[in-house]
């Protein structure tokens, strides 16, 4: 009974204890399917949609560079388009075949919306969790600052939260989906981006 007990524990715990560090180079591509935007400058919620490329680059065993792009389509209120990017740290936390790291993030930020645009920048904490070999948990929130906007009504900045699952269809390719909020405030006007869902393809590259 004993060796049974044993032989059980040990298949269930192997493919945590056997995880790979998570991949910090790679090329991804994102649907963003569906959102909800919430504005005192335009009444009621509107529905926008969009697409997104991200890339991210290994520089070493605990840097990295990323620069995402946003593009995105508001119901009612016209367009937005984001592009951050800057560089980043991270390290694994207890034994790295647990594949468990934990990163920081510092980024140029820019917005550009109805004809406007702003510069400033961004601050972002997340993990990276292989919880099985094939599938990864990436939670993260962030402080996101745009400078002075002009149809926004000035100075926007506020919060940022997702969380994202990555699943591996082989050594190449994975599949992702990715859940996210934006709560920014443009003197004293709330401007909330929320319930938004995308769907993603990654390709690692080594």
């Amino acid at each position: 009974m004993r060796k049974l007990a044993l032989t059980a524990a040990t298949a269930v715990l192997w493919p945590f204890a056997t995880n790979a560090a998570p991949d910090y180079s790679y090329l991804q591509a994102d649907w963003i399917a569906d959102g909800e935007a919430e504005t005192e400058l335009v009444s009621g919620d509107h529905d926008y949609d969009g697409w997104a490329v991200e890339i991210a680059v290994a520089l070493g065993d605990h840097l990295f560079f990323r620069s995402a792009y946003e593009n995105l389509s508001v119901d009612d209120f016209g367009g937005a388009r984001t592009l951050s990017t800057g560089l980043g740290m991270h390290y694994a936390i207890g034994n790295p075949d647990t594949g468990l790291d934990l990163y920081g993030l510092l980024t140029h930020e820019n917005l550009e919306t109805n004809g406007d645009s702003g510069d400033g920048y961004g601050v972002t904490a997340g993990a990276r969790w292989q919880i099985m070999p094939q599938w990864e948990l990436n939670p993260s929130i962030g402080y996101v600052d745009y400078g002075d906007i002009d149809s926004l009504n000035g100075d926007t900045s506020g919060m940022r939260y997702g969380i994202r699952s990555v699943y591996a269809v082989n050594d190449l390719l994975s599949v992702n989906l990715g859940y996210r909020m934006t709560e920014l405030d443009s003197d004293g006007q709330d401007i909330d981006l929320k319930n938004e869902l995308r769907l993603g393809l990654r390709i690692d590259v080594e």
